[in-house]
């Protein structure tokens, strides 16, 4: 142990006085500061209004969350549809049912409707499907196609 401290303790000396020779640290830019009494940002908080003429081309889908969520039951997976389906690019489709399946498909070399017929088809073969609450489309390329 001895020998550690011997080793490092020289190293760490010099650092120190390199520190205290630079002078005192510029203080935080106003800017920069944060209030330490501010609540934290939800992850819902990142989501664009809608109608506020945003440039953000995942804004249509971000704004279909809720229904999302609605036609699913709640148990819809948003960051499945988010992350996957959202900037996969066209043809594409997304299928749901009310028991929380989903299956999307996407693809410049298939038909919107083989988009369609795919993603319900696998929608179809998903862990929580149900017979009882088939598979339906809930959106179409950039287009909500589902209505509440």
């Amino acid at each position: 142990m001895k020998a550690l401290i011997a080793a490092v303790l020289p190293s760490a000396v010099l650092f120190l006085a390199a520190v205290l020779a630079a002078g005192p640290l510029p203080a935080i830019e106003p800017a920069l500061a944060q209030d330490a009494t501010a609540t934290p940002k939800s992850a819902l908080d990142s989501i664009p209004d809608p109608t506020g003429g945003t440039d953000d081309p995942l804004a249509a889908y971000r704004a279909a969350i809720p229904a999302l969520l609605q036609a699913t039951g709640g148990k819809g997976c948003t960051r499945c549809f988010m992350d996957r389906y959202a900037p996969a690019t066209f043809n594409k489709a997304y299928a749901v049912s009310a028991d929380g399946a989903h299956g999307g498909r996407w693809s410049p070399a298939i038909t919107p409707e083989q988009a369609q017929a795919q993603a319900l088809a696998l929608c179809r073969k998903d862990k929580f499907y149900n017979p009882a609450n088939d598979c339906f489309l809930f959106f179409e390329n950039d287009q909500q196609v589902w209505k509440p």
